[in-house]
């Protein structure tokens, strides 16, 4: 492809197929293999530039079970209507209402524009689909890897307004444990 600029013409090599597959029906329906997940754990990097992040560990449990550790931080636990949380690894648990209760495991995004198939990557030896795509609700823009074979999300990159936040997926339907903190 030749594009002119003033007097100036510049070449490109487009990759192939151009322009990418539409994803959008995938990105649809691996949200639903996440809402018919048992089980799920992840890794969440966040940060808000090059040099503040935070470090998260999340579990989830089917139907309304969630919990997270930030690492050298807070951490929470979920169960239903009710949560516990405390603001380091060493202090006391306090409880509190959740309501509504949470629906866990879900998706992080709630709509898909733009999806499109850009690469076809193979992550800790599965075959995958890399795709991107736009959540206006949010409003963010995301990269995430599907299993080709279980449409399973691998991994996820989403980016917002001083809001970039990186996940790895792991533990899918794997027996877990989410119980209130001891006392």
């Amino acid at each position: 492809m030749t594009v002119a600029v003033g007097r100036r013409r510049f070449s490109f090599i487009l990759p192939r197929p151009w322009p990418y597959p539409d994803a959008t029906e995938i990105v649809r329906r691996s949200g639903h293999v996440w809402q018919n997940l048992r089980t799920l754990t992840w890794r969440e990097r966040l940060a808000s530039g090059p040099r503040n992040h935070l470090d998260t560990v999340y579990r989830a449990v089917a139907p309304n079970r969630f919990g997270y550790r930030i690492v050298g931080r807070a951490e929470a636990v979920v169960i239903g209507t009710r949560r516990w949380d405390r603001s380091s690894a060493h202090g006391s648990w306090e409880v509190s209402q959740q309501l509504p209760a949470l629906r866990q495991p879900v998706p992080f995004w709630s709509d898909v524009r733009d999806a499109h198939v850009v690469g076809l990557p193979t992550v800790r030896g599965h075959r995958a689909l890399r795709i991107t795509f736009f959540d206006p609700a949010t409003p963010a823009w995301f990269s995430v890897v599907l299993d080709q074979r279980t449409l399973r999300t691998l991994s996820l990159q989403m980016l917002a307004a001083a809001h970039f936040m990186r996940h790895v997926y792991r533990g899918f339907n794997r027996p877990l444990k989410l119980e209130p903190p001891a006392k």
